[in-house]
């Protein structure tokens, strides 16, 4: 008895390539989002333990939260990862999942020599932190001489509502590109570790935060193309959204506009935008 042997025809083989191609097609984005959601999962516990740890380092100095910075920049400074670090013992969480940045490109951001000192690296990761902690109402500052100064934190006590206060934003980038209307794709450079609120004047134009060191606002305008300052330097990676941790120590994941209520928004100036109803605003101690 003879057997035969049939191979697969052209057209077989291709039909089985494209069989392959599209579902392929449809599995890599469903992986790229499952990462995704992991790392988001991973940025949300990273934002709930400098989240304790600020307040457990409140708790430590007469209940205020951490000043932005002190000292002289850039050798002699501590800024608020650096007070912090010290209750969570671990610097990569002031790093965002999603950064794959080295600490040779946080040192070369501020324009540190090398070789580095482990307190170059220190100062360098604190401000390149992508956690951006809301310094306008939480620890002001003011500008002397052309001097920035810091003063101390605010105290949680004067907080009248402290689940519905913004500590700090997780997903700062330093230098951006990309499109608007969602926002600019941040480079591999790390953060920074402020954010902007989206506006300090109060319905009339008085300064309420007591800050005289906030320049920019939030450049949510299309016209106004694609500025690092969209979100008051804070960018949206998970989805459309960033993790937002709150001065109770909860931590939420929010749309970035939900974090604009109560703001009367001004598009041609930003910096100028008003605070018109402060019982829905999130940044203010109000």
């Amino acid at each position: 008895m003879h057997s035969s042997r049939r191979a697969f025809t052209l057209i077989e083989l291709l039909v089985v390539i494209a069989i392959i191609a599209i579902l392929a097609a449809i599995l890599f984005p469903v992986f790229a989002q499952a990462k995704l959601s992991a790392k988001k999962a991973a940025s949300v516990s990273n934002s709930k333990q400098i989240s304790l740890g600020a307040l457990m380092y409140a708790g430590d100095v007469d209940d205020q939260f951490p000043m932005v910075e002190h000292g002289q920049p850039y050798s002699f400074v501590n800024t608020w990862p650096q007070l912090v670090q010290p209750y969570v013992k671990n610097w990569q969480l002031f790093k965002d999942p999603t950064e794959s940045v080295s600490d040779n490109v946080y040192a070369a951001n501020w324009g540190l020599s090398a070789p580095w000192s482990q307190r170059d690296i220190e100062t360098a990761r604190g401000y390149g932190s992508n956690y951006g902690y809301n310094y306008a109402f939480l620890a002001p500052g003011i500008r002397v001489n052309d001097v920035d100064i810091y003063g101390g934190g605010k105290s949680q006590t004067q907080i009248a509502e402290v689940a519905n206060t913004v500590m700090y934003v997780d997903g700062t980038a330093w230098g951006a590109a990309g499109t608007p209307p969602n926002g600019c794709r941040p480079t591999s450079q790390g953060g920074w570790h402020t954010v902007d609120a989206p506006a300090i004047l109060d319905a009339n134009g008085v300064n309420y935060s007591t800050t005289t060191l906030y320049t920019y606002g939030w450049f949510i305008d299309n016209s106004h193309g694609c500025s690092w300052q969209r979100y008051g330097g804070a960018y949206p990676r998970y989805m459309g959204k960033f993790n937002v941790a709150w001065t109770d120590g909860h931590v939420t994941t929010r749309e970035p506009l939900s974090l604009m209520r109560g703001v009367q928004y001004n598009v041609s100036t930003p910096q100028d935008s008003r605070v018109v109803d402060k019982t829905v605003y999130v940044w203010d101690l109000e």
